[in-house]
């Protein structure tokens, strides 16, 4: 039946959720501790990963697709985690590339302490765990919350690029360096933007209404974001 068919589909959509989680934590904490056998593990073993069962996600629904012919809000199901699908292997990318910079950083004596960053990942984290604790409970509210938050984390990606220039424009040496961390802070505000896509995702596959924008004024149940 294809009830059972879109269930096992969504099962295996919130797992591929959970391995992209864990790329990312793997990432910025092989960045923020300097610890390269993590950030190699996110490039060696969880890409690799990440590929296989993007592909294969792809490949079961459309298959679905063609044997169901499905309609209505099965079709509409369907298609959002085939998008969701995209969104979460470009996610893994931009965890990577989070990974290979961090590998360059550490080969390096660390160019400054760290303190906006981790600020902005903690945010980038959360709109990540929320987009997949939604997607879980098909919460309307929750993946609106994570559109509201989207705005923190570009605001960090501002004030993290703008210090850093300062350092560039003050002829330190360790340009390169600096040019990785701002490399890392763009991939952090791109994984921000692509956990709203999933959540904007969610409410098209739960109510059948398309949001962009950030439209979560739709939405005015979602409880807002800590300032």
């Amino acid at each position: 039946m294809i009830e059972e068919q879109i269930i096992l589909l969504q099962k295996n959509i919130v797992e591929y959720g959970s391995l992209i989680e864990n790329m990312l934590a793997k990432s910025t904490r092989g960045v923020f501790e300097r610890n390269n056998e993590l950030l190699e593990e996110v490039i060696n073993a969880d890409e690799p990963a990440a590929n296989k069962t993007e592909l294969a996600l792809d490949e079961k629904a459309v298959n679905i697709i063609a044997k169901f012919q499905p309609a209505a809000k099965n079709l509409r199901m369907i298609i959002s985690i085939i998008k969701m699908n995209n969104d979460l292997e470009r996610i893994g990318d931009h965890c990577v590339n989070i990974a290979q910079s961090g590998l360059y950083l550490n080969s390096y004596p660390a160019v400054k302490t760290f303190t906006d960053l981790p600020k902005m990942k903690d945010i980038v984290t959360r709109m990540l765990n929320k987009s997949s604790k939604a997607l879980i409970g098909g919460d309307i509210n929750l993946a609106a919350d994570v559109l509201a938050i989207d705005d923190k984390a570009d605001n960090y990606k501002k004030l993290i690029i703008d210090e850093l220039m300062s350092f560039i424009c003050g002829k330190n040496q360790n340009i390169r360096c600096i040019l990785e961390i701002i490399n890392i802070t763009n991939n952090l505000e791109r994984i921000a933007d692509l956990s709203t896509n999933v959540c904007e995702d969610i409410i098209y596959m739960e109510s059948g209404e398309v949001v962009k924008h950030h439209n979560a004024n739709n939405y005015k149940n979602a409880d807002k974001p800590a300032a």
